[in-house]
């Protein structure tokens, strides 16, 4: 953590998966106060948060369903996977807010924490739903209509 903190205050990104851990079988978990605790103590002008959001991975390289088991190492192609790119968030008007309202740390972090988890639960809806929407186009272009022809569905 103390490695990301300086290459935010340094100006530089960093990439977190905020669950803190391989997410499977897919459950809805807690974000990790962690990225509350970055945000908050990001000594950079300017810190802006990227929310991501990917479904459909687990049928392109899917984890083991046993303990003891081992990943495959090549991925299965020919699977849909829907990425969705939230809109940037600027977290600093609720840092100050937060701050200014005399609450401690502790709850500063959770309070940050708790809104990233909001942002993210809207993308993975969002997320979901476009992944439902693109599915029969992509089950006619894979399946029932056998294009070999690999591209990106947009």
């Amino acid at each position: 953590m103390n490695f990301l903190q300086s290459r935010l205050n340094s100006g530089g990104w960093v990439n977190v998966f905020p669950e803190g851990k391989v997410n499977w079988p897919r459950e809805d978990l807690r974000l990790r106060w962690g990225v509350g605790r970055l945000v908050a103590d990001c000594q950079a002008p300017e810190l802006m948060v990227l929310p991501v959001f990917h479904h459909g991975m687990a049928s392109v390289l899917p984890n083991p369903e046993r303990k003891g088991e081992r990943q495959p190492v090549v991925p299965r192609l020919g699977n849909l996977v829907t990425v969705c790119i939230g809109q940037p968030i600027n977290f600093a008007p609720l840092l100050a807010v937060l701050r200014g309202s005399g609450m401690s740390e502790k709850e500063v972090r959770a309070r940050l924490t708790q809104e990233m988890q909001s942002a993210l639960e809207e993308l993975g809806r969002e997320a979901r739903m476009q992944h439902m929407k693109d599915f029969e186009r992509w089950k006619w272009r894979w399946h029932h209509n056998t294009d070999v022809v690999p591209s990106i569905l947009t």
